[in-house]
């Protein structure tokens, strides 16, 4: 391209009445510049001295490429070549040291003007990378939490159908799992519960939870409680998230536990010794079973508003000493006198036991 001809693009692409003879840059909205084709530099505009963070008498007749950065110096010479030998319009992209050692990131676009000039126009890519990478380390941060935390997490459409999730239990493969509807990994009893929820997610823009029943690869029944909450973007819901953790183990826990207790109780409660619960930091009574409020003669609640000193003749002082010693001396058998609710005064023989070694 002839170097008139380059200004007059230039000018047609400006919409403005321009000299002639100006340098092209001089109307370029961008940082442009204009090389000898031994790669010093002859000409360059405002913006291009603001990439450079110099003044034009620091940069004119310097070599261009003493700005480039170590690491790309042979990239941009090749390039510079090819654009004198090719006579063409070329781009590449390396990183520009500035005159305070900034690092910048740059596009060229080198253009030769006539056999003894090349244009380079030049975009300066420093804060949109630094923004891409932002978010690439932040979509990687996110990616390693959901990968790694201990619930399922999945996102759903309107339909119900599996665009995501992090990971896929109970023996199952992720490619199986993601396009179908998340209703079909439940048991089909959970459905009716599992549509309402996805309506009411989308429709009132509400979190739902609830406990669902799931199959695994062996066929055995597992117990999830899950949360689902919509998405909300700029036009509204448009997807919704919904966060799962198996708490098999957890039921399975504490279903062993009500059993415990209930055997517990009826161990205790249909004994036919009399049985006492003393909370022995208090010496308070927790709990009486049948045998002991026939015995004593008070009933159960009034039983568990006494303290054992109100049924033993000993003192508050000899009690507490009693249960010192038998704590450090680890006794279990005692001889008192026990007071019923008539008065009578009788002698009793005490087995203790702690409640954690009962056999459940």
């Amino acid at each position: 391209m002839k170097n008139n001809e380059f200004k007059s693009n230039i000018r047609k692409k400006s919409g403005l009445d321009m000299d002639d003879n100006a340098e092209p840059h001089t109307y370029t909205s961008a940082a442009h510049f204009i090389l000898s084709i031994t790669g010093r530099i002859v000409s360059l505009n405002t913006y291009g001295l603001e990439l450079l963070d110099n003044i034009q008498s620091n940069v004119v007749g310097r070599k261009f490429n003493s700005f480039i950065a170590e690491k790309h110096q042979s990239t941009f010479n090749t390039f510079f070549q090819k654009l004198i030998l090719n006579n063409d319009a070329l781009t590449c992209e390396l990183a520009l040291q500035t005159n305070n050692s900034t690092t910048k990131h740059i596009i060229i676009n080198g253009v030769p003007i006539n056999s003894n000039e090349i244009s380079l126009t030049i975009t300066d890519r420093t804060k949109r990378i630094s923004e891409e990478t932002a978010v690439r380390k932040s979509e990687e941060l996110l990616k390693k939490i959901t990968e790694n935390a201990p619930d399922i997490i999945v996102k759903l459409n309107r339909a119900g159908t599996i665009l995501y999730i992090n990971r896929v239990p109970l023996g199952f493969k992720k490619g199986k799992v993601i396009g179908t509807n998340f209703k079909d990994w439940n048991s089909i009893d959970d459905h009716p519960k599992l549509t309402d929820a996805l309506n009411r997610v989308f429709e009132d823009g509400v979190t739902m939870t609830f406990k669902t029943s799931v199959y695994d690869t062996n066929n055995k029944i597992h117990r999830f409680r899950s949360s689902l909450s919509p998405l909300i973007e700029d036009d509204g819901a448009k997807k919704a998230i919904l966060i799962a953790r198996d708490i098999t183990e957890i039921e399975e826990a504490e279903e062993k536990l009500r059993l415990s207790e209930e055997c517990y109780k009826s161990l205790f409660n249909n004994n036919l010794s009399v049985m006492l619960l003393i909370d022995p930091s208090t010496s308070k009574i927790k709990d009486a079973n049948i045998a002991a409020c026939r015995y004593y003669g008070w009933s159960h609640t009034e039983l568990c508003t006494k303290n054992i000193s109100d049924i033993n003749t000993l003192s508050k002082t000899e009690i507490s000493a009693a249960i010192k010693k038998a704590n450090n001396e680890k006794l279990t058998h005692f001889y008192f006198k026990h007071r019923l609710a008539s008065g009578e005064i009788r002698d009793v023989e005490i087995y203790s036991v702690p409640t954690e070694t009962i056999p459940i």
